[in-house]
């Protein structure tokens, strides 16, 4: 059986970021959503790893370097705890996601830029910066079939957010872009 290109992609982008070699590839037991509702601009990702570092975790925080977009699973638009708020943003249908995805570290969450509706108006500052956390979340990475590539966090459930961007990247130094 040969190794699928997005395969090949991911153990590139777990081997850059971790600066060693891929021991070992895992099944999902979940499948990829299709409707996302994009919820507002990412401004960081923050995870914990020990990739430089094996057997030491450190908290990193990428912080972005140019555009970047917060979509959730159009399921769980709905943010829990104190100050409950109905996240708004435009429909996003994407479905050619790849099979092969790398894992890259534990997450600690998103900073993002909510928007106040579905024509993508930001609130205000005051109203509309927060920290988006996903107890329990890994920090995965892939490249869509077109060559772009995407971060996403998910749990055992599945993918709880996905974060795209035309400069998005991961390298050795990390998440780019």
């Amino acid at each position: 059986m040969s190794e699928s290109k997005a395969y090949r992609r991911a153990v590139k982008i777990r081997e850059d970021f971790m600066d060693r070699p891929h021991r070992r590839a895992q099944k999902v037991t979940w499948d990829w959503p299709t409707t996302f509702t994009e919820i507002g601009d990412c401004y960081a990702v923050m995870y914990t790893s020990d990739k430089w570092n094996p057997g030491k975790k450190k908290d990193y925080k990428h912080v972005a370097e140019g555009p970047q977009k917060v979509l959730l699973p159009a399921r769980s638009i709905a943010m829990r705890g104190e100050g409950q708020r109905r996240l708004a943003g435009p429909t996003v249908t994407i479905d050619d996601f790849p099979d092969t995805f790398a894992l890259l570290a534990d997450s600690l969450g998103i900073c993002a830029h909510l928007y106040a509706n579905d024509k993508c108006k930001l609130l205000p500052d005051d109203e509309g910066f927060c920290q988006i956390d996903f107890p329990r979340a890994k920090l995965g990475a892939g490249t869509f079939p077109d060559g772009a590539n995407f971060v996403f966090l998910y749990d055992s459930r599945g993918v709880q957010a996905v974060i795209i961007g035309e400069k998005l990247d991961v390298l050795k130094d990390g998440i780019v872009g």
